[in-house]
């Protein structure tokens, strides 16, 4: 009975691997990297061993590994053990942490500050922008860069423009350097690292200085952290605000590379307008080359869930010195109010 079955078991396997392999052959021949996410890949689900390792290093820094991943037929990147990216779902999640700040930003953005973002993801999509003339980059590992441009090379050519600076160095060290000497430099930062930075820590003299390279109606986003760990957005929701930044707005990210909803932080004093995209954002649009980015999931990545607010009040918009929006707000405004009244009441 067990040999039966085990036969029947490869029978049925067998046949979803031909079954994925018809719908594979019939995806149309040259779409982008990116595009292949939407195809069905999985052309040999019985094989045991899903990741091949094409490459393992330590730099002095990090482990860095590139592994092949045969179930879904991308490559994938890992520090110290810890996913970064897979070539399929890399668009998803670079797109939205730089199109969000520069289609924010009041006036079309000229220069940029990226910090970490190694593999060149974000800042491919930041030199869509034909308004950056000037894109500095400060990643503490070149060995990430290496690699991104040997095993990743669609993001990685974003080091061949001109426009692109790049700096080996500690960022948090760089920007406090930095900011007393070149004050409103910068249009916009993008903070793309890990969870903690590997040699300075985040402080609110770190976000001070940050704001301090950043131009009146500037902007600072961040990767934070998927929603299961909230220790940790209180962490950085206490650093920013401490730095200085009056208004921190969480920016919900869908991505297939982590758990979803993924969290950042968009910061700015109170100039940027206020929830939405800036007013010439369509024009704007028509420069870019997206695969998942659109004005309409901009809007929808900076609605509030009503729990969000509950738990972190700031998170409302008129905590936030933000007219309320009857769309984005309709279901936290009841929950603002709700937080509100509790505060208010007395206790014992």
């Amino acid at each position: 009975a067990r040999c039966l079955f085990a036969a029947l078991w490869t029978t049925l396997c067998l046949a979803r691997g031909r079954a994925s392999n018809v719908e594979r052959r019939n995806m149309p021949e040259g779409l982008p990297i990116a595009d292949r996410l939407y195809w069905v890949v999985d052309d040999n689900p019985v094989r045991k061993k899903r990741f091949t390792k094409v490459m393992k290093e330590h730099s002095g820094k990090q482990l860095i590994e590139v592994m092949q991943d045969q179930a879904r037929g991308s490559t994938t990147l890992w520090l110290d053990r810890a996913l970064q990216l897979t070539d399929l779902g890399e668009h998803m999640y670079h797109e939205m942490m730089a199109h969000v700040p520069l289609m924010t930003v009041p006036s079309p953005p000229r220069d940029v500050l990226v910090v970490g973002a190694g593999d060149g993801g974000v800042s491919l999509r930041v030199l869509e922008h034909p308004s950056v003339r000037r894109l500095v980059q400060v990643e503490l590992d070149g060995a990430v860069v290496e690699a991104a441009k040997s095993f990743f090379p669609d993001i990685g050519k974003a080091y061949g423009d001109g426009r692109l600076e790049l700096h080996i160095e500690d960022a948090i060290a760089w920007i406090k350097r930095e900011a007393p000497n070149n004050p409103e430099t910068f249009d916009a930062i993008i903070i793309d690292s890990t969870d903690e930075p590997l040699i300075s820590l985040w402080s609110k003299e770190f976000y001070a200085a940050a704001r301090r390279l950043l131009r009146s109606g500037g902007v600072l986003m961040q990767n934070i952290q998927s929603l299961d760990v909230p220790a940790q957005m209180d962490h950085m929701l206490k650093l920013q605000l401490a730095g200085g930044f009056q208004r921190v707005r969480p920016v919900m990210m869908s991505t297939v590379d982590y758990e979803s909803p993924y969290v950042a932080f968009m910061s700015s004093d109170l100039t940027p307008a206020c929830p939405g995209p800036a007013d010439d954002a369509l024009e704007r649009y028509k420069a870019l080359q997206p695969t998942w980015y659109t004005l309409a999931i901009h809007r929808g990545a900076l609605a509030v869930p009503p729990g969000l607010v509950r738990r972190w009040p700031h998170f409302a918009s008129d905590a936030m010195g933000c007219a309320a929006d009857p769309v984005l707000d309709a279901g936290t405004t009841q929950a603002s109010a709700l937080v509100r009244g509790a505060a208010a009441r007395p206790r014992g």
